[in-house]
């Protein structure tokens, strides 16, 4: 098999739309961050520098040490504010323990969150490195507190029936707000505490998707699962299986003589004091 090396060329649309996080790329296509929706297939374009193609192929290389990554997250986090912010509300009405993890998680904390995710996302353009330990703490927390909200939905098949998008609101919410957390150990240049944050988030997500399936796979089940249940069980599978592979990929990454490239570039230290 012979190689060439290529890369994938976009339209000028594509590119304001990757930088201002209003787009992701998914392989050769560009999807609208909202909705998924397709908005260009890219092209192959020749690259005459091997070294170079070898560089800007790196797809191991983890969210954070790409220029539009951090936006990304901040896209996708406001996409699902709405019916975050409106599931909420109804928890409100609950139990005592939801009420008071709702309590932490009220519409004004979640635009905190989103104002730390869009300042940090602006630091980050600028090459500001000074607050992102700050930044990681804020993003941890708000994790935890996303995550105490979906274990608590997932345990209990009363909530699950009644509430199958808060289950599924709460894991996305919590899944980004981990990779955010996560990615800043790697730009902070702090291999082994984002390797172990990852394999965290992952086994927490992985706990809440063996929670799901042992309800929604308990016979009395058949008399009240719907749609809306299956499809929320097949989002929290797919992000637990993306989560995993995270850390896989940046375990690659970082070991990679690619990886060590593309961190050198971007200012990312090869190796940091762990905190």
């Amino acid at each position: 098999m012979v190689e060439f090396p290529t890369v994938l060329v976009g339209s000028d649309k594509v590119r304001a739309g990757l930088t201002s996080g209003l787009f992701y790329r998914d392989g050769g296509v560009i999807r609208e961050g909202a909705t998924g929706r397709i908005v260009e297939l890219l092209q192959d374009g020749h690259l005459p520098d091997p070294k170079m193609a070898e560089l800007l192929s790196a797809s191991v290389v983890p969210l954070a040490v790409q220029a539009v990554g951090f936006a990304i997250v901040v896209s996708k986090l406001e996409s699902i504010r709405a019916s975050l912010e409106s599931v909420l509300e109804e928890v409100r009405g609950l139990r005592d323990d939801m009420r008071a993890v709702a309590a932490q998680l009220d519409a004004q904390s979640i635009g905190r969150l989103l104002g730390a995710m869009h300042s940090c996302a602006l630091e980050l353009k600028e090459g500001s490195t000074a607050r992102l330990a700050e930044y990681r703490q804020c993003f941890l927390e708000y994790y935890h507190q996303f995550r105490r909200l979906a274990e608590l939905v997932s345990g209990d098949p009363r909530l699950l029936r009644s509430h199958p998008e808060l289950l599924l609101r709460s894991h996305q919410a919590m899944s980004l707000s981990g990779v955010a957390a996560r990615d800043l150990c790697v730009r902070m240049g702090q291999r082994e505490s984002a390797l172990e944050l990852g394999e965290t988030i992952h086994r927490q997500s992985s706990e809440i998707e063996a929670r799901v399936s042992k309800q929604l796979g308990a016979p009395s089940s058949l008399f009240w699962v719907e749609k809306e249940h299956r499809q929320g069980q097949a989002e929290v599978r797919e992000s637990t299986a993306r989560l995993g592979g995270h850390v896989e990929q940046l375990r690659l990454a970082w070991d990679s003589p690619v990886g060590g490239q593309v961190r050198a570039l971007l200012g990312i230290p090869s190796v940091a004091i762990e905190k």
